[in-house]
């Protein structure tokens, strides 16, 4: 699955993909299939990457199973899911995310999840709608209630 992943991005001009494995895991053998395929605008990073400012850097976010879909939600970004079914169904399931089912074109779901605004803004609707249920609101102002609460604690300790 891998391989049609970057023969996909090979596809689309002015895409690229970054690659970041888990950190249990190697890049090797992702490096060597992009290698086997002379792939120009695929980049296998270190698995201690820091995942938060790839996440920020980029358009989207692609992935079988992991935990990284919800950072990417709450940061804005758009999902998809390939592999399906698996685990981040549910998220396909509600429209949060886009998903690719074993056997589908993964080109066709990247130009989909890059460039259709109309999906943009469906994908955006619904993952507001999930940030509001399952991330209660997430809304950036964590930092700013966290303040508020220690100087409201430290005005009542006074």
């Amino acid at each position: 699955m891998f391989e049609e992943l970057v023969r996909a991005i090979e596809s689309l001009p002015r895409v690229f993909l970054f690659v970041k494995p888990h950190q249990a895991e190697s890049p090797t053998p992702y490096g060597e299939i992009a290698l086997s395929l002379s792939a120009a605008r695929t980049r296998i990073l270190p698995p201690e990457a820091n995942l938060l400012e790839l996440l920020f850097a980029s358009d989207g976010l692609i992935t079988v199973d992991s935990f990284a879909s919800s950072e990417a939600l709450v940061l804005g970004r758009p999902v998809l899911v390939l592999n399906l079914p698996g685990n981040l169904g549910p998220l396909v399931d509600r429209g949060v995310a886009l998903g690719v089912r074993r056997g589908e074109s993964i080109a066709k779901a990247l130009e989909t999840l890059l460039f259709d605004s109309e999906t943009a803004r469906a994908l955006e609707t619904k993952r507001k709608e999930y940030i509001r249920e399952f991330a209660f609101g997430a809304d950036g102002r964590s930092t700013e209630r966290i303040v508020e609460c220690i100087l409201y604690e430290a005005e009542r300790g006074a």
